[in-house]
């Protein structure tokens, strides 16, 4: 299980999701994905995503979109939770 923490805020309201990625074709997700909505004001987020399969190449993702807005995302982080063994993906 990973750790994502990181501040997020918009200029208006945005549904944020994110998740881990092959990052080559067919593009498929690896694991959970944990969606939230953001605000104006700055959010600290702590978010768990576990992933479900390996693969050699994985890009972390932020996905938003139905919604036009710009998107802050600050002092990002991805870890390991702890306890859990240093494995794949990242």
């Amino acid at each position: 299980v990973y750790r994502l923490t990181c501040r997020v805020r918009s200029n208006s309201v945005l549904p944020v999701s994110f998740c881990f990625v092959q990052n080559h074709a067919p593009w498929s997700r690896l694991g959970n994905l944990q969606s939230v909505t953001t605000l104006s004001e700055w959010r600290t987020l702590e978010i768990d995503l576990e992933a479900t399969e390996d693969d050699e190449a994985v890009a972390p993702t932020i996905f938003w979109g139905g919604e036009e807005g710009t998107l802050e995302v600050a002092e990002l982080w991805w870890s390991v939770r702890e306890g859990t063994p240093m494995t794949s993906p990242v």
